[in-house]
């Protein structure tokens, strides 16, 4: 079944364009998965709940096959072997940024 979505040109890529994330749910249901399952990492690494949200091609509604999961969260990361760690664990290509929290942003629940 073909959608009707509009084809942007999106970093020498033509892409479909969803329209800017308004709600996590809005995501499909794997889509949604892969993030909670980001989520629940981070909350063990951390060892405490956090807010981890959705950021880049998914949050601008961009995002395609070869997509990387962008999460921003607000603890502070020295650790330079979480995303490999993460990556390799999950079997997800993860990038994870911090904020200041003036970003607007989409909460995984």
């Amino acid at each position: 079944m073909e959608n009707n979505y509009p084809k942007i040109l999106y970093k020498s890529q033509v892409r479909e364009y969803k329209g800017y994330l308004k709600s996590f749910y809005d995501l499909p249901e794997d889509i949604q998965e892969n993030f909670k399952k980001i989520k629940i990492y981070l909350e063990k690494y951390f060892d405490k709940k956090i807010p981890v949200f959705v950021w880049g091609s998914y949050l601008r509604g961009t995002w395609g096959e070869t997509s990387d999961y962008d999460v921003i969260i607000l603890e502070p990361v020295t650790d330079k072997t979480l995303i490999p760690n993460i990556r390799k664990e999950l079997n997800i290509k993860v990038d994870i940024f911090t904020n200041d929290g003036k970003e607007n942003v989409i909460e995984i629940p």
